[in-house]
């Protein structure tokens, strides 16, 4: 996929009217100031202190960017557009941090779900629980389902509702449920991002995409709390508590049998319940999370599942969940992730799964990596195999198609071997069972980019750290040797390729422009006013003709405050962006002595929130040119102590 047909595919998704909708303007510092009332309640209802409201509230914030994952292994859709999963990725943006707060009380609930799955090793653990309990009736069969389109198609205020029930099953109400409410309900409703690679296109979610972990959780109280079922042959409506996990959409599920005409109506986590003439018949536990299985005569088929709805008309007409399902009772074998199951000596066994599209791209062994890494992906590989493989022989066979897809990736003979040589020495019992060491290390992380030149420089480290352990005035502060972490060092990628192109600005355009780079501080606080004029508190008025960005140098600029719009004129020699961060760290330090670190600091209201910066001049003297025009515009616009925040004029 090319970045014409990108950007093509991206904005038919977005032109979908039923979940989208396209915004005139900026709304973060909207956003913000609601952030901002919600956190301010909680701390004067005395349920955060002081260091969590510090926190929790935003600044310096961005807009959340919009991109998209291609299903490259589904083809296309009617209209010639690959199918594309959409993502909103929200770091930086001013709901980041109030969602993870919200989180934080949601996830213990979840966690208590009896469909609850923590990872793929966990699943395999409940299967291994099932055939410990005893042979499978022959009669069983696997069958999995899905929902499709799921986050879109649920309605917000559906999760709320559910989210509400598990807040209440709490024991301590701090924080109260209705603040955490109104806190959820700003995560849900300020679903505010821009196209990623268009970063000019603002939208809003009418409907919730998997923005966060959070998203996920409070669909999966929707599911468990809301969830009615109607037979298609008797009419008969079932209500169940039904449960959707992080990691698989678990859903309820009704057979008819059309042998006997039983109805078979399940629910993941729980027993299997049969309704037969009206009576109901409880068997014992008897399928899994991820692949159930059921008892059944020798014909069944899966009635199709109705709508989720609850008792308003409105959240019957939203809800519009697609269920899809496989089931096949000749062939009893169903596929999860990278994972199959099926029946064989009335036991479930588990396989390694392949999939067609997979091409084994592994990280070539010349990569520029370090070899600890490249040497470990073997063996977590086959590790995965040996955890997944519930047969020898099966594991045996995997095992030569794992080396295979390594030989193709230039990985020496030597290193496969080990790999083989470890991993023969442990078996599934030991790979499936949880790891219990999770103690914290006090090692201080030694930081590198690397590059094959650093290796001896962390060899020189190593062999001269007991000098820093014995030492009386250092022993205190390396009591253990330091832990070795390298970063990713720039290619060639990262350089020709971006997540976001610059905004299509004529440079001949006035006004001051983010400049789009990756961790400007500068660009949030960018004006955004479109008049181009400066207003001081005499009333006197600049106007700007010329461009500016943050990476524009030899400027005179100026700070704004939004809340009570006093003025601060300075000048650089630098980048705009590198004066700016300066002033952000003053103010964030609260250091003395700075007017307008200390404006926007307590005792003040105003706070970092409510800096804005404008370039005004672009100086191409020297020096002494560029201070005179700092002056000038100082006088201009009044911004002189105590009508502004210039304490005195600049010496020429």
């Amino acid at each position: 996929m090319d970045k014409s047909e990108y950007i093509r595919t991206a904005t038919a998704e977005l032109s979908n009217s039923k979940f989208y909708v396209r915004e005139s303007q900026n709304l973060n510092f909207q956003t913000e100031l609601k952030v901002n009332a919600a956190i301010d309640l909680m701390y004067r209802d005395g349920e955060i202190d002081s260091n969590v409201a510090t926190y929790l509230k935003p600044s310096g914030t961005k807009t959340s960017r919009f991109y998209t994952l291609p299903k490259t292994h589904k083809g296309r859709d009617h209209q010639g557009f690959l199918k594309i999963r959409p993502v909103i990725s929200g770091s930086g943006s001013p709901i980041e941090r109030l969602s993870q707060f919200v989180d934080h009380f949601i996830n213990p609930a979840m966690q208590k779900l009896d469909s609850f799955i923590r990872d793929s090793k966990d699943v395999l653990n409940k299967i291994e629980d099932i055939n410990r309990e005893g042979p499978i009736d022959e009669c069983m069969a696997l069958f999995t389902i899905d929902v499709k389109s799921m986050y879109p198609s649920m309605p917000r205020s559906l999760g709320v509702k559910a989210v509400k029930l598990a807040l209440d099953q709490r024991e301590v109400h701090i924080p109260s449920t209705e603040n955490l409410l109104k806190c959820l309900d700003i995560c849900l409703k300020e679903n505010h991002f821009s196209l990623m690679i268009i970063s000019t296109a603002k939208y809003m979610e009418l409907q919730l995409a998997p923005k966060w972990p959070l998203v996920m959780r409070v669909w999966a109280w929707a599911l468990r709390e809301t969830t009615h079922v109607v037979s298609h042959t008797t009419g008969e409506r079932f209500h169940l508590n039904t449960s959707i996990t992080c990691t698989k959409k678990e859903v309820i599920y009704l057979i008819n049998c059309l042998d006997c005409g039983k109805q078979y109506v399940g629910e993941t986590g729980s027993e299997l319940k049969v309704r037969h003439r009206g009576h109901r018949q409880e068997f014992r536990k008897g399928h899994t999370p991820l692949g159930f299985h059921f008892q059944t005569c020798q014909r069944c088929e899966l009635i199709g599942l109705q709508n989720l709805t609850n008792s308003t008309k409105q959240n019957r007409e939203e809800a519009e969940l697609k269920w899809i399902y496989r089931l096949n009772t000749y062939a009893p074998l169903v596929v999860f992730l990278d994972t199959e199951l099926s029946i064989s000596d009335r036991q479930i066994k588990s396989n390694l799964h392949f999939k067609p599209t997979d091409s084994h791209n592994y990280l070539m062994y010349p990569s520029n990596h370090p070899r600890s890494c490249t040497n470990s992906i073997p063996f977590s590989q086959l590790l995965r195999a040996r955890r997944i493989c519930s047969d020898d022989q099966d594991f045996a066979k995997v095992s030569k198609q794992i080396i295979s897809f390594f030989e193709q990736r230039q990985y020496p003979q030597r290193v496969l071997s080990n790999a083989l040589k470890r991993i023969q020495g442990i078996n599934r019992a030991s790979a499936l069972a949880p790891k219990t060491d999770h103690t914290p290390t006090r090692r201080i992380p030694l930081v590198l980019s690397f590059h094959p030149s650093v290796t001896p420089i962390v060899r020189a480290i190593y062999r001269n750290v007991e000098t820093l352990r014995h030492d009386p005035s250092t022993r205190d502060h390396f009591p253990d040797p330091p832990i070795t972490a390298f970063r990713i060092e720039k290619n060639i990628s990262k350089h020709l390729v971006r997540a976001s192109q610059p905004q299509a600005v004529v440079p001949d355009t006035p006004g001051t422009f983010p400049c789009n780079r990756g961790r400007c501080n500068t660009c949030p606080v960018v004006s955004y006013d479109k008049n181009l004029s400066i207003v001081g508190p005499n009333n006197n008025r600049f106007n700007v003709h010329q461009y500016f960005s943050c990476t524009s140098a030899n400027v005179v600029y100026v700070l704004v405050c939004k809340r009570c719009n006093i003025l601060y004129v300075g000048e650089t020699k630098r980048r705009l962006a590198d004066r700016v961060t300066e002033h952000l760290r003053s103010i964030k330090q609260n250091l003395p002595g700075f007017p307008v670190a200390t404006h926007f600091n307590p005792p003040s209201t105003c706070s970092i929130r409510d800096l804005m910066v404008s370039a005004a001049i672009s100086c191409r003297g020297s020096d002494h040119d560029r201070l005179a025009a700092e002056n000038r515009l100082i006088m201009k616009l009044g911004t002189l102590s105590p009508h502004g925040l210039n304490v005195r004029l600049e010496l020429l």
